[in-house]
């Protein structure tokens, strides 16, 4: 299936549906969706096309639209700890993997860290405000916990 086809139909199945539902959930909605397993690079592209966004709850993935978070719907969806692989350091935020493989950006640091970190931290705020980049994610400063270093 061709990525605009693949993108229409989960865009509407989610409207449709008007609350995080998981994969299978999905494509049991979908006459079109057959694939066991969405293809990953769509699905990354699908992050900053219509806004969607994944998360665990109760050990199976979810998918949510943004702006319903940001119209302050589901909140007690999101996870309260997140973990991260730290890839690179700024003065101010990091640029790190969550355990989808995407990309976020990460702030305010506290503490220092390294390329290659990985912590678990407490969210203060998955959408901030003053922060449109869809990747942004305000940690809590006092919450942020080293875990291990990949060598």
């Amino acid at each position: 299936m061709v990525y605009e086809k693949f993108r229409k139909e989960v865009e509407r199945i989610l409207e449709e549906k008007a609350k995080p539902v998981t994969w299978n959930e999905i494509k049991a909605s979908s006459g079109t969706l057959k694939q066991k397993a969405p293809y990953h690079v769509y699905v990354q592209k699908l992050q900053g096309d219509i806004g969607l966004v994944r998360f665990k709850r109760e050990k199976k993935t979810v998918w949510a639209l943004r702006k319903w978070f940001e119209e302050g719907k589901f909140k007690e969806f999101l996870p309260e700890k997140v973990r991260f692989t730290i890839l690179s350091v700024k003065s101010t935020h990091a640029v790190a993997a969550n355990e989808y493989g995407a990309l976020k950006r990460i702030y305010p640091l506290k503490r220092t860290l390294n390329r290659w970190d990985v912590i678990e931290a407490e969210v203060e705020e998955f959408f901030p405000g003053e922060d449109k980049r869809p990747e942004s994610m305000r940690l809590k400063e006092d919450a942020m916990e080293y875990s291990r270093r990949i060598e």
